[in-house]
C-alpha cells in the first residue's frame, strides 16, 4: 500500500513545509515532492543576490533529477 494513501492526503488543498534555509537533503526532498516552492527574501541587495543563488541551485537540482527514459524531471517547484 503507498503511504500517501494511509495518510489521506486527498482530505487537504494545501500542504506547507517548512524547511531549513539551506539545501540539505531535507529539503531537497521537501522541493522533490512539492508542487510550488515559496522563499520568502528580505528586501536588500543580499536578498536579491541570495534569490539568484537559489534560482541557479534549484536548475541544477532539477536537472540531477530525471527520468533517464523520458529526460522529465522529477521536481515539479
Amino acid at each position: 500500500k503507498n503511504n500517501s494513501d494511509s495518510l489521506s492526503l486527498t482530505d487537504y488543498d494545501y500542504i506547507l513545509i517548512d524547511t531549513h534555509p539551506d539545501f540539505s537533503t531535507i529539503t531537497k526532498n521537501a522541493i522533490a515532492i512539492s508542487n510550488y516552492l515559496l522563499s520568502p527574501i528580505t528586501p536588500s541587495e543580499h536578498g536579491y543576490n541570495a534569490k539568484f543563488d537559489l534560482e541557479t541551485r534549484l536548475e541544477k537540482f532539477r536537472k540531477s533529477l530525471f527520468d533517464y527514459r523520458t529526460g522529465e524531471t522529477y521536481v515539479d517547484a
